[in-house]
């Protein structure tokens, strides 16, 4: 069984990347990482939410695929609707592919 810190651990991990540009990022990857920040929160609250200490490591990698998903398509739809200028926006998408290797 994977223990619901497994979640927090993964969390944490994506969380401290996007925090490191407070202090080391230029103003752009700042505005881009704050920005991430704020819907991976709100994807994450509502994805890992649910699962408890009894959480299989299929249920753990499930829950991770579906949290990367949806994070991609709430960051996606902010562009579609406008919410960046296309710069912001390309900084965003940038960011989000670091995220991903982080």
């Amino acid at each position: 069984m994977i223990l619901s810190a497994e979640f927090e651990d993964y969390l944490s991990n994506k969380e401290t990347f996007l925090d490191s540009f407070i202090e080391h990022g230029s103003d752009q990857e700042l505005f881009a990482a704050s920005y991430l920040h704020g819907h991976l929160s709100l994807i994450a609250a509502r994805v890992f939410g649910e699962y408890t200490n009894n959480t299989t490591e299929a249920e753990f990698n499930q829950a991770t695929s579906k949290f990367l998903s949806e994070l991609q398509l709430s960051i996606q739809q902010a562009i579609d609707e406008k919410e960046l200028t296309a710069e912001d926006a390309a900084d965003v998408q940038k960011m989000y592919q670091r995220l991903l290797t982080a």
